[in-house]
């Protein structure tokens, strides 16, 4: 059987892989929102679309920001692996994956209204949300297995 400490190596490092994919697609996620963003409200005609698409991506810009806020608290649940920053991380992350999921659901409006004539970087946008819904689902999953 192994150890109380060798299972909290596994655990910190099956979770530590998860927390570094969820970094570099909330990071990206938070770079092309605040692009679109922008572009939006300037009249940009390179960032053109419905009122879905400016939805889509304020929502998927707060997504952004609270996995990003969930990483950093899952980077502290690295650091001491307890039951209590356990249950912050989770909690944490419910939030996360719940603005991820709705973010998920403007993106498959906006794609079904304004499919033709999109921007390369908002269907960018539109995988990378629908990717960190899946990893932040597994991370969510892998932390409420382990409590």
């Amino acid at each position: 059987m192994a150890s109380k400490k060798g299972k909290n190596r596994t655990n910190a490092g099956i979770a530590g892989a998860l927390l570094v994919v969820n970094f570099a697609l909330y990071l990206a996620i938070l770079g092309i929102s605040s692009w679109a963003v922008n572009g939006l409200l300037d009249g940009n005609p390179d960032v053109q679309g419905s009122v879905a698409t400016f939805t889509f991506v304020a929502v998927a810009l707060l997504a952004g920001i609270v996995g990003i806020a969930s990483v950093f608290v899952g980077f502290l649940l690295l650091k001491a692996w307890t039951s209590e920053t356990v249950s912050s991380s989770t909690a944490i992350g419910y939030l996360a994956l719940l603005f991820s999921f709705l973010a998920v659901g403007f993106a498959a409006k906006d794609l079904s209204v304004t499919a033709i004539g999109k921007s390369v970087e908002l269907k960018v946008l539109d995988g990378l949300v629908i990717a960190v819904a899946a990893t932040q689902l597994l991370f969510v999953g892998f932390l409420t297995s382990r409590i």
